[in-house]
């Protein structure tokens, strides 16, 4: 879910599994739902939205998968109806043969893996935020916000 503050002149684009809705409750504000900083472009123009200051937070791939796998085995009524990944984990799955199910398909079916760069930058590879944090180092980079 993303958040804009007009009254802070804020964007901050949420991407999965990056402590996004630590930052959620912190604004006190009703997210927009799961939109990219191009969507979010898009929706206010260019002229607003890059009058704006925008944060995103990223997560080391590896450990995006675990926390994916994770939820998705927690929660699995829940992630049952978010498209994050072209595949979820079976019931009762090891973490290692879901990787393997995630690898092969997305190969064999031309499928990317969930890149969290491209939720951040337009579809010429441009930056569209103006401040990356870094789920590892969250609590210090939430003084950027």
């Amino acid at each position: 879910m993303s958040v804009i503050r007009y009254d802070l002149n804020l964007i901050f684009i949420h991407l999965s599994r990056t402590g996004g809705s630590s930052i959620e409750l912190m604004f006190n504000q009703p997210p927009l739902g799961v939109a990219s900083a191009q969507s979010i472009r898009t929706f206010m123009g260019s002229t607003v939205y890059d009058s704006f200051y925008s944060v995103a937070f990223i997560r080391n791939p590896f450990d995006f998968y675990v926390s994916l796998y994770c939820a998705c085995t927690q929660y699995a009524d829940i992630i049952s109806r978010v498209n994050i990944l072209p595949v979820k984990p079976l019931p009762n799955q090891q973490f290692v043969d879901y990787i393997q199910l995630v690898y092969t398909t997305c190969l064999s079916n031309s499928i990317p893996f969930y890149n969290q760069i491209n939720q951040i930058t337009d579809s010429n590879g441009n930056l569209l935020v103006d401040y990356i944090g870094r789920y590892e180092t969250f609590t210090s980079n939430l003084q950027y916000i």
